[in-house]
């Protein structure tokens, strides 16, 4: 029941991500939350996935036609997997920095073309 308040939290911060977490606390685990938040009624067709490991942590991004949705440690891993601090995986999913600024510090194994689908629109 806290979901809708929780998501608009973080959209209203998106703002903030802009100068990075500071000394804030950032547990890998909770981008589960943020990315559906902050990707909320962004669609793909055909639907695309994207693996994010991030801290030790893994998860499956999938946008489809019904939105985000967030796997934590899935059984399957996609063939794309995006593999990077949880704060540039944060701003690049609110649109605080590019594609290429996040990959100055990370790096996309499998076809990037995902990463541009799954994140990329942010940019917009």
């Amino acid at each position: 029941q806290l979901r809708e308040a929780i998501e608009a939290l973080i959209r209203w911060s998106i703002p903030l991500m802009a100068s990075g977490r500071g000394g804030d606390a950032l547990e890998p685990r909770w981008l589960a939350v943020a990315l559906e938040a902050l990707l909320r009624g962004r669609t793909a067709k055909p639907p695309a996935e994207l693996g994010i490991e991030a801290a030790g942590s893994f998860m499956t991004l999938r946008i489809g036609k019904d939105g985000p949705h967030v796997t934590v440690e899935p059984d399957r891993r996609p063939d794309t997997i995006l593999k990077a601090e949880p704060e540039a995986v944060l701003r690049l999913a609110a649109g605080a920095i590019t594609i290429d600024q996040a990959l100055s510090r990370a790096s996309v194994h499998g076809d990037p073309r995902v990463l541009t689908t799954v994140l990329g629109a942010a940019q917009t």
